[in-house]
């Protein structure tokens, strides 16, 4: 079964906002707070793009990231995090997912950085669109 875009955060103040803020450029989301909660919905569904934190409840993002590449879904991930772990950032290359390192930052630069990176996806993609954060 086909799903929107997967966004997966367990900071209620950034799923809140981050999800108004999809939802505004016209994207379907749907939102899970527990990577293992997103998980069990995506064993049954494929999406069509998932951004997920990698420090989350239940389920770490890299898991998640991992199991679905294992499965043969070939959707974009966009993987943030806070740290400037090397090796988080390599596993998640080699899995073909896009890193986002967001090391204190709030969370307006991490809006305009997810835009840019949600932008360079659908350029790649063929698709035209652009997320502008005001």
């Amino acid at each position: 079964m086909s799903a929107p875009i997967i966004y997966i955060e367990s900071n209620a103040a950034l799923r809140r906002s981050m999800a108004e803020w999809l939802k505004s450029e016209g994207l379907e989301v749907t939102v899970f707070a527990d990577g293992a909660d997103a998980e069990h919905y995506l064993a049954g569904h494929t999406p069509e793009m998932v951004i997920a934190n990698h420090y989350l409840t239940g389920t770490s993002g890299i898991e998640i990231l991992a199991r679905l590449r294992a499965r043969g879904v070939c959707c974009p991930f966009v993987l943030f995090h806070i740290s400037q772990d090397a090796q988080l950032f390599s596993l998640a290359e080699s899995l073909k997912a896009y890193c986002l390192p967001l090391a204190d930052c709030g969370t307006r630069m991490f809006v305009e950085t997810l835009g840019r990176c949600l932008t360079d996806i659908a350029r790649d993609r063929g698709f035209k669109m652009a997320c502008v954060v005001g």
